[in-house]
């Protein structure tokens, strides 16, 4: 029954490869990053991992500053101009590329200026300070 509806090429069809493809890499994606942090975890030992977690749960918030609000506005001029002014477009694009990268250096300066500051005081254990500041530059991936 699944195989029947394949053969057509409308959008319900298209919609349900899309989704399914979706759902197929994030089940594949949640499964290898469990795997992942089991195997991590019993390398690295409760407290080690317990730290690990903290740098990667504190950069994870500094990513939500980093990320979201310019890629949404390109992607909104990129819908509206994408057939129409290409020359625009490119200079829209260009900013936003310039202006995530300046935030990103900007936020990425913060966590390692702030890094000792905020594993004393914040997350109270200053053992993971030079780990936030070595991670800090995960920011530009």
């Amino acid at each position: 029954m699944i195989c029947a509806c394949f053969g057509r090429d409308n959008l319900s069809d298209r919609l349900f490869r899309g989704v399914s493809w979706t759902v197929s890499g994030n089940i594949v994606s949640s499964a290898a990053t469990l795997v992942g942090a089991i195997g991590l975890a019993r390398m690295l030992g409760p407290r080690h991992f317990g730290e690990f977690g903290l740098v990667q749960y504190t950069l994870g918030f500094y990513v939500l500053l980093v990320g979201p609000a310019l890629s949404l506005a390109a992607t909104k001029h990129v819908a509206e101009l994408r057939s129409g002014d290409r020359e625009r477009l490119g200079r829209i694009l260009r900013l936003a590329t310039r202006m995530t990268y300046f935030i990103t250096l900007l936020v990425s300066a913060t966590v390692v200026l702030s890094a000792a500051p905020l594993a004393r005081e914040v997350l109270k254990t200053p053992a993971v300070a030079p780990h936030l500041q070595v991670a800090s530059l995960a920011l530009f991936a």
